[in-house]
């Protein structure tokens, strides 16, 4: 796994979001990979719950669209530093967030572990 690859699969994964491509996004975890988003709630655990999650969270909304501010990859982790920005109808949501992700040789996720806070969100203004 070179930094290059952890880049390429994240790039994916925001261009997955942005496009609302459920499948492509899905597709960039491992089948028995571990997603905890926000930390602090419960895992969803292998592909189905995280698609699951996909249709719970990010489903709802109109579009998602991840600024990337930072991407520091680290041997087979990344961290990525971003604000999101959730459009819903004609209103929606602006938040501050950090991802630690992990990848198997593979290039694929096998853990994502979400880092923000739902009390700092603000208006979409």
């Amino acid at each position: 796994m070179t930094p290059e690859q952890i880049r390429t699969t994240l790039d994916a994964y925001v261009d997955a979001l942005a496009q609302a491509d459920r499948n492509a996004w899905v597709e960039l975890f491992a089948p028995d990979a571990v997603q905890i988003d926000p930390v602090g709630t419960p895992a969803n655990v292998g592909r189905d719950a995280i698609r699951a999650f996909w249709d719970r969270a990010m489903g709802l909304a109109d579009t998602i669209v991840f600024d990337v501010h930072h991407l520091h990859v680290c041997g087979d982790e990344a961290a990525m530093v971003f604000t999101g920005t959730v459009r819903l109808g004609d209103g929606g949501m602006v938040f501050e967030a950090v991802d630690i992700i992990e990848f198997d040789d593979a290039g694929q996720i096998t853990q994502l572990r979400a880092y923000w806070d739902a009390g700092a969100m603000r208006p979409l203004g």
